[in-house]
C-alpha cells in the first residue's frame, strides 16, 4: 500500500512539473492535463470504492461526508480543471506537431 502512494505521488509532481513546463512547451500543455485527468479520475473513484466516505441521513442535507469523502471530492473539480486545460492547449500542440 505504501508503495502504491509513493507511486502516486510523485506521479503528482510529475504532473505539476508538467503543467508548469506547458506554459513554455504546447506539447506538455497537452500532455500535462491528460495525465492529470488520468490521475484525477483513479483518486475519484476512490470516492466510490472506499467503506463510509458517504453516510446517508435524513436530515436536510442529504448526504454528509466525512473528511476522506470532502478531501476526495476535491479532485472532481481538479479533474474538470485539467480537461479545460487540456482542451484549450490542443489546438497549440497540434499546429506545433504539424510544424515540426
Amino acid at each position: 500500500m505504501r508503495g502504491e502512494a509513493y507511486f502516486l505521488g510523485v506521479a503528482e509532481f510529475v504532473i505539476a512539473a508538467l503543467l508548469a513546463a506547458g506554459a513554455f512547451s504546447p506539447v506538455l500543455s497537452a500532455l500535462g492535463p491528460l495525465m492529470g485527468m488520468a490521475t484525477f479520475a483513479i483518486t475519484w473513484s476512490f470516492f466510490f470504492t472506499t467503506p463510509c466516505v458517504v453516510t446517508w441521513n435524513l436530515s436536510s442535507d442529504p448526504m454528509a461526508w466525512n473528511l476522506t469523502g470532502e478531501f476526495l471530492f476535491k479532485d472532481i473539480v481538479l479533474l474538470c480543471v485539467c480537461a479545460v486545460l487540456f482542451l484549450a492547449s490542443l489546438p497549440q500542440s497540434l499546429v506545433r506537431l504539424r510544424a515540426g
